[in-house]
């Protein structure tokens, strides 16, 4: 990781610090990272409206054959 601490002064900077971070991780650590971010999708509601569209998306293709 950088040291130059302008790194993170944009978005391409910042997304390039957190890949860094995460690439730095243990297998444990991906795991667990993973799991707190499902959960947080999981509160957010964004699972099951990912969930809806999804299905709305099949049930158009079903519907129009």
């Amino acid at each position: 990781m950088t040291t130059e601490p302008w790194a993170r002064a944009t978005f391409a900077g910042t997304e390039r610090a957190q890949a860094d971070v995460i690439a730095s991780l243990t297998v444990d650590q991906r795991i667990a990272l993973l799991e707190e971010l499902l959960a947080l999708a999981e509160a957010s509601g964004a699972l099951q409206r990912s969930r809806e569209a999804k299905q709305r998306a099949i049930d158009e293709l079903w519907g129009a054959g």
